[in-house]
């Protein structure tokens, strides 16, 4: 059971979603969630606000239990989506009720927030895991050739978000870290697999789309202007979190 939620910033609340449809989009199997949470995610919250978090949901503790599901405790972002794809692997019924019973606190100087750690390292990993591990029950990956490739093409972009800081805004550091990441395997031929027209496929916003086109041509300079104008944009929206600004 899963329910939707609010925002707590400084004693404001804001709620995720007017409304939740609670009979909407639950009928979908497994395989199709997962799939549509990772690579659609805005689609899927619109019925499944938590589908991305663990907290929010009451779940058996058997289903835990007998599948031995964890966190993966060499991510510190996006381990809680992880999590979720396993688990929704052995959950075979979900029930979405409209109802705000959780309040995700908003803090400037949380873990989602850290500007010390290496994203690229971390994204590489999990997108590593998601495409190697998820199963259907007939034994195919879930992900297919493609989807790993615009997966590992978003997060490489993703990374961005957090570049200058971790690069104490060292224009050098900067410049070879992305560098070194571009020439790396993994996502050097992730960013050479995607094009234009599958990254319209998967809905992307342009600035994302342009900022992969940028990585695939090996733009370095454009992307250490990109990582820049996030960096600006996540200022504008730590002084007020409720405030639309999408950093892609």
């Amino acid at each position: 059971v899963g329910c939707s939620f609010g925002y707590l910033y400084k004693n404001t609340i804001i709620p995720f979603a007017e409304r939740v449809s609670e009979n909407e989009g639950m009928l979908l199997e497994h395989e199709k969630l997962i799939h549509n949470m990772l690579f659609f995610p805005e689609m899927v919250r619109e019925y499944y606000p938590t589908c991305l978090v663990p907290w929010g949901k009451i779940i058996k503790r058997r289903i835990i239990v007998e599948n031995s599901l964890q966190f993966d405790m060499r991510l510190f972002l996006h381990e809680d989506a992880l999590f979720n794809s396993f688990l929704f692997l052995h959950v075979r019924r979900q029930k979405v009720i409209d109802k705000q019973l959780i309040y995700y606190r908003q803090r400037d100087n949380s873990s989602t927030k850290s500007n010390s750690k290496d994203y690229f390292k971390n994204n590489k990993m999990f997108c590593k895991i998601v495409g190697s591990s998820l199963k259907c029950d007939n034994g195919e990956n879930i992900v297919s050739k493609n989807d790993l490739a615009f997966l590992g093409s978003k997060y490489f972009s993703y990374a961005l978000i957090n570049l200058w800081p971790s690069c104490n805004y060292k224009y050098l550091l900067a410049k070879k870290r992305v560098n070194d990441y571009l020439a790396d395997e993994f996502y050097k031929s992730a960013l050479q697999s995607v094009d234009s027209n599958m990254l319209s496929e998967y809905n992307v916003t342009n600035s994302l789309k342009k900022t992969i086109l940028f990585a695939k041509d090996g733009k370095t300079t454009l992307l250490l202007t990109v990582a820049m104008a996030i960096l600006i944009k996540r200022k504008f929206k730590s002084i007020n979190p409720f405030k639309s600004c999408k950093l892609f």
